[in-house]
């Protein structure tokens, strides 16, 4: 097996099992949510310097900011999702919020990174794209 699907494995896994933690603190302990995504984040930051550590190589000015960027939206979106949970069901808020990040994903690709659109691609994107309207129209 290939070490790419492997740690695609992994990080699948370990990212839904944040989102099961996720779940079950919104619908068992709504007023810890805030607490939890701290924790959950600080948990992290504290790993990224144990694994910077580790290595001897510490980012440059430009990718530390990248990095804080990137985890302050990443707080942003969990609390949004956080919210969604509390108000619909996870069968109907998930594949809306993954069926949406793939779309705007692959125009962020294709737009900002200049990656190629071939018409099969095209056709998956706007398959995707049906797809998130029908999961969000579905009553």
């Amino acid at each position: 097996m290939s070490a790419w699907l492997l740690l695609a494995f992994g990080a699948f896994l370990c990212n839904g099992l944040v989102l099961v933690a996720q779940k079950w603190i919104s619908a068992h302990y709504a007023t810890f949510t805030q607490s939890f995504l701290v924790c959950s984040f600080l948990t992290s930051a504290l790993a990224c310097v144990l694994a910077l550590t580790v290595r001897r190589r510490w980012p440059k000015p430009h990718e530390l900011a990248l990095g804080a960027v990137a985890g302050l939206l990443s707080y942003g979106g969990n609390i949004f999702l956080l919210q969604a949970l509390r108000d619909a069901p996870s069968y109907r808020v998930l594949p809306v919020m993954f069926g949406v990040w793939m779309v705007v994903v692959a125009v962020v690709s294709w737009t900002v990174m200049k990656e190629r659109l071939s018409r099969r691609r095209l056709a998956a994107l706007l398959v995707g794209i049906l797809a998130v309207v029908l999961l969000s129209a579905s009553g």
